[in-house]
């Protein structure tokens, strides 16, 4: 019997569900059946877990979707702090028992998690919705509106990387030998293993960033990247770039129709 025909089967259906979470090089795996499940060449272990019906609308903003899960699981651990520089994706199986035929019932990124008691909510937007947002985001505006290290800005990052080890950590602060004059990080990012943080401040000897790292050991490497404030006299003396600087410096600060001409 097809996937169809099981599915639309009184006495034959037996849906069983699967989800895949992807986060960098991490991944979970969890099936709703009571044992642990083999779906293609992948093992999804047997887990509580739930989600919310499907939104049948015509619009990109109804295709949300909550997956409820265990408070205490360790995919959900990586939200306690921050949520993560990059997005969770997130993929919903359907199979039936003792069939191997399946499809994607859903495919998305998590947004957000929410715990109650001894539950954690995820909220998922579809695809759609990540791919269907695009806007204007370069202005008229004295400071550039460049993504350092971007394409625009051409800037590699690399080259301004500082690789240090950490001496100690507290939430925020992390002492390391930065090796670089006060501010000299501010605005940057830190990167320790796949989890990066924004850096707020910066000394010869300390960083703060803006959430604490979920899991940080002292005697290991962390990576922390120049800051840059936007600023044309930044660009050309920290990072010798200004044929790329994306901001108008001569901006007039005074609007004449305001203040008049003088």
């Amino acid at each position: 019997m097809t996937f169809l025909g099981l599915d639309l089967s009184r006495d034959d259906s037996a849906p069983i569900e699967f989800y895949e979470f992807i986060l960098g090089t991490e991944v979970w795996r969890y099936t709703t059946a009571a044992t642990d499940q083999v779906l293609g060449v992948q093992t999804y272990t047997a887990a509580v877990i739930k989600r919310s019906d499907k939104e049948l609308t015509g619009e990109i903003t109804g295709k949300r979707l909550t997956i409820t899960v265990a408070g205490y699981d360790p995919l959900v651990d990586k939200y306690k702090n921050a949520v993560p520089p990059e997005p969770m994706s997130v993929k919903v199986y359907r199979r039936h028992r003792n069939d191997v035929g399946f499809i994607v019932v859903w495919s998305g990124v998590v947004r957000s998690v929410n715990w109650a008691n001894t539950t954690a909510a995820l909220a998922c937007e579809h695809i759609a919705m990540a791919v269907g947002r695009v806007g204007l985001y370069r202005f008229y505006q004295t400071l550039c509106s460049h993504i350092w290290g971007g394409p625009s800005c051409s800037v590699s990052s690399e080259d301004f990387k500082t690789t240090t080890v950490i001496s100690s950590a507290d939430s925020t602060s992390i002492s390391c030998s930065t090796a670089q004059v006060d501010g000299y990080f501010k605005n940057g990012f830190a990167r320790y293993g796949n989890d990066y943080r924004m850096i707020t401040s910066s000394t010869i000897s300390l960083i703060e960033v803006s959430f604490p790292f979920y899991e940080i050991t002292p005697g290991e490497t962390i990576d922390l990247y120049a800051g840059c404030d936007r600023l044309l006299g930044t660009c050309v003396e920290k990072f010798n770039n200004s044929i790329n600087f994306g901001g108008c410096p001569y901006v007039p600060s005074q609007n004449v129709f305001i203040v008049g001409v003088e």
